[in-house]
């Protein structure tokens, strides 16, 4: 059976129970005719497929150095995927360098800074620039949508 038939029928056996127990947390649920799966409507597991791996949702700072009075924040894309931290936090007024590391081509993009770089896979790409808007920026790769900096500013 297709994986997204699979996750259709997934779904579709869920919401009869899930609206069952949006009541009160007292109430008791016996089986019906109309929420008794039958065996036709059984989900197996794909076990063909390999697992899948987890993403990073850490929010702990990137890796951060100072050289020369200059915020180095240094970012990792491996096969698509961000292998570095997600968080970077600068004070106001601070020089900042940000260093890429890629081996997927796209292209880096600072938002609110309007800041836009090549990436080039094997490649380490640089943006300089001095935080002078506090707030929090998103620095992404604009081609893949991949987030890899949750760029904060403070005052």
């Amino acid at each position: 059976m297709p994986n997204k038939f699979r996750l259709i029928v997934a779904f579709a056996l869920t919401l009869p129970l899930a609206a069952c127990s949006a009541g009160t947390a007292s109430s008791t649920l016996a089986p019906t005719p109309s929420s008794t799966a039958s065996p036709a409507s059984v989900v197996v597991p794909d076990t063909t497929a390999p697992a899948p791996t987890s993403t990073l949702t850490s929010t702990v700072p990137a890796t951060t150095t100072t050289v020369d009075d200059t915020v180095v924040i240094g970012v990792s894309v491996v096969g698509g995927q961000l292998v570095s931290e997600r968080r970077a936090e600068v004070k106001m007024g601070d020089n900042v360098r940000l260093v890429v590391e890629s081996d997927t081509a796209d292209e880096l993009h600072i938002h609110g800074y309007d800041l836009i770089a090549d990436v080039v896979p094997g490649q380490t790409t640089e943006l300089t620039f001095i935080a002078e808007i506090p707030g929090i920026f998103e620095v992404e790769f604009e081609i893949s949508h991949l987030q890899v900096l949750e760029l904060v500013v403070n005052q």
